[in-house]
């Protein structure tokens, strides 16, 4: 009890640290004002006061207990700021994450500083951030904190005594069901832990200790896994009106071997350019380079030191369940009918791979003498650590905050600058979609997505309050076809703010700074004009609406 009491401290200090660290890589999703597109869905309150009927949703597609929890977060906000403290809390259920997996990996390192070091490069990674970028998504942040302590509770049952293996038996099925009642991709994270006992423990590990281990994380990730199948099953036809196309989770696919060929060029391609949400096929060729070079290299000193046959066989079953892991660890997608590669669905795979680079880093080093290998391990997670808060911080700003802020600033512009009592309509004239776009989770502009939600949040944030024709009137312009304007109707061009941030992504390529001057009758539209259109934009600047 009083080692317990001792560790608290150091604990509490340690997930400071990851609290600290997370704040400052996470800044702009933590600190800036915006919404992305599904965000809507959280600040919306009806004239009555009801909210959208996420809730239904999300009960309907197996995420049962995820929709009480956004059901929650949907009467804690009221303005677009509150949806701060909800990315807040996703970035402390972070944290806590971080804590418990440092924990995890901490006997496999000789220095608690690379303990560290590796569990915080974790978190910097495209898929976390797409979840703390969207408030509404914080719930998945969850999700994996359930599939973490599932993960710990399985480890209690093959080392502690009889009498307590059947409650923490329990613990491990109930937290991981949870886990997937929240999110089935993010519960998959559980796959993650024993992945790190079979990489990391050191080669003197009995193989009968390894192998109670991973039996017992088959069974109990199985057995969870089978209970929510047979839930949905139940649930199916309660449900059945209410499905929507490639969220409706009761309709499963078992044609494998397609979805391995696209599991190979979608998901695993964009895993393996790691911070670099615009993939290259150079960067999955030096990964596989680097990778068969470690192997080989590991392989010919074994066959120097002449170690049996039976030491390659064991290295290669290793090489086996990782892969079983793989698969494991992106399932719920491979079995959908629909399969999809957002990258909020990558959380397990990612960290996979992370592990997979840390496997061979560890194998090259281990032919230096063993005095640096440690601290070689330290500058290169030193290293990589830097660049990929960097690359964080970049990714979320340029392509999740700034496209939205644009938009929301521009729309409120717009209101602040016309008295509103001269208008009776609203014509929305929606943007293209993004060159910067990576499926919804990065570049794009919530307009695309909730075009009207997003000119009501804009009235509210221009403090204005409008006549009920008018905010009850909205059309929605499919950016090219005809459209009869006059004077009484108000114009949101969002185009406008979508030309903007691609100037500013462009410049930022190119040195440039990355904020803007909110001033949008500087840029002018950005692509080219037909004559049929050319009339119409003259119509709308005789009006005087855009300017």
């Amino acid at each position: 009890m009083s080692k317990q009491k001792s560790n608290q401290p150091k604990h509490f200090l340690i997930f400071t640290i990851f609290l600290l660290f997370l704040i400052s890589s996470y800044a702009p999703a933590v600190f800036e004002h915006y919404a992305y597109h599904d965000d809507y869905s959280l600040w919306y309150k009806g004239p009555s006061g009801e909210l959208l009927p996420l809730f239904k949703i999300l009960t309907s597609i197996g995420r049962g207990f995820g929709a009480i929890i956004t059901l929650g977060f949907q009467h804690m906000v009221y303005t677009i700021s509150d949806l701060n403290f909800i990315r807040l809390l996703c970035t402390i259920s972070y944290a806590v994450c971080a804590l418990l997996l440092f924990n995890w990996v901490r006997p496999y390192f000789t220095h608690k500083i690379n303990a560290w070091l590796f569990t915080a490069i974790l978190f910097t990674l495209p898929p976390f951030q797409s979840i703390v970028g969207r408030a509404v998504a914080t719930a998945i942040s969850l999700a994996m904190l359930l599939s973490i302590i599932a993960g710990h509770c399985t480890s209690k049952i093959y080392q502690t005594s009889t009498q307590f293996r059947w409650l923490y038996l329990f613990y491990a099925i109930g937290f991981l069901l949870l886990a997937l009642l929240i999110y089935q991709p993010a519960a998959m994270f559980y796959w993650t832990m024993p992945a790190f006992l079979l990489l990391l423990s050191p080669p003197e590990t009995k193989h009968n200790s390894r192998r109670r281990a991973m039996l017992h994380f088959l069974i109990i990730g199985l057995s969870s896994m089978a209970i929510y199948m047979v839930l949905l099953k139940i649930t199916a036809q309660t449900y059945n009106k209410d499905l929507s196309g490639i969220y409706n989770p009761h309709v499963l696919d078992f044609h494998l071997f397609k979805k391995i060929i696209w599991f190979i060029h979608e998901p695993l391609f964009n895993v393996v350019n790691l911070w670099n949400i615009f993939p290259h096929k150079n960067w999955v060729i030096v990964t596989i380079t680097f990778f068969l070079l470690s192997l080989l290299l590991s392989t010919i000193r074994l066959y120097q030191k002449k170690v049996s046959t039976k030491h390659f066989f064991n290295i290669f079953r290793i090489i086996f369940i990782f892969l079983v892991f793989i698969i494991l660890s992106y399932s719920p997608n491979l079995l959908h009918v629909y399969p999809v590669a957002f990258y909020r669905t990558y959380l397990s795979l990612s960290t996979l791979l992370i592990l997979l680079w840390l496997w061979n880093i560890q194998n090259l080093l281990s032919f230096l003498p063993s005095k640096i290998q440690s601290s070689m391990l330290t500058l290169i997670l030193l290293i990589t650590l830097s660049f990929g808060s960097y690359q964080c911080f970049k990714n979320l700003y340029l392509y999740i905050v700034l496209p939205n802020q644009i938009e929301l600033d521009y729309a409120t512009e717009v209101f602040k600058r016309n008295d509103l009592i001269k208008f009776n309509k609203i014509c929305i004239i929606q943007p293209y979609y993004s060159i910067f776009g990576r499926y919804d989770d990065f570049g794009q502009m919530s307009s695309l997505y909730d075009p009207i939600l997003v000119i009501q949040a804009a009235l509210q944030e221009s403090h204005k309050i409008a006549n009920r024709a008018l905010i009850s009137h909205f059309i929605l312009y499919p950016r090219m076809l005809e459209f009869p304007i006059d004077n009484s109707t108000l114009i949101f061009d969002m185009r406008k703010s979508q030309n903007l941030h691609t100037k500013l992504i462009r410049d930022s390529a190119q040195g440039g700074e990355w904020n803007y001057s909110k001033n949008f009758g500087e840029y002018e539209y950005g692509f080219k004009l037909t004559d049929g259109y050319s009339q119409y934009i003259k119509q709308l600047e005789k009006l005087n609406l855009m300017k």
